[in-house]
């Protein structure tokens, strides 16, 4: 693969939709995104916290990122997580996420004694380390399919200990 073929998460965070108005823009939206993303991929999970990120980092941020002239203040970074549409930004990461090398469709496949094929699928659990609902901790129970490693579907439950119920609407949202 060259370098043409590979997307990056920058790339895909400029897709993400502005949904400001025209007026008082400062800060390009792809380029709040990606500043968000880099606080949060350095461990920091506020808006208050990224700020400060921000600030502690800036001389790297402009060397990485000519066209930010201006550091975005953290009432900018929470009016950015407040107008963010999350839905079409887990779509476009879920792109991103894709596998990029071959498919083997043998390790996918089970051939039983009568030659009938089936497809191997695996059901994984996670407490969401950060994320509360209401606070209550968020888990999350994934049906996977083996070879890919691709998530075909995922839904939230209440409990951790309720994850073999996840597994039919888990199932039924798959198929």
């Amino acid at each position: 693969m060259d370098q043409s073929q590979y997307t990056t998460l920058r790339d895909v965070l400029a897709t993400i939709p502005d949904p400001r108005k025209a007026r008082g823009k400062r800060h390009a939206w792809g380029l709040l995104l990606t500043v968000l993303a880099g606080g949060l991929a350095s461990g920091h999970q506020t808006a208050h916290a990224i700020a400060q990120w921000v600030v502690l980092q800036a001389e790297h941020l402009h060397a990485s990122l000519p066209e930010l002239t201006r550091l975005p203040s953290e009432s900018t970074l929470l009016r950015t997580l407040r107008q963010l549409d999350v839905t079409r930004l887990e779509a476009a990461l879920a792109d991103l996420a894709q596998p990029q090398a071959p498919i083997r469709t043998d390790a996918a496949q089970v051939v039983t004694p009568c030659g009938t094929s089936l497809t191997a699928h695996a059901v994984d659990g996670k407490a969401v380390r950060g994320a509360t609902a209401c606070g209550a901790p968020t888990h999350l129970v994934r049906l996977v399919q083996h070879g890919q490693g691709v998530t075909l579907a995922q839904v939230a439950v209440a409990q951790k200990r309720s994850e073999r119920h996840a597994v039919r609407s888990c199932s039924a949202t798959a198929t």
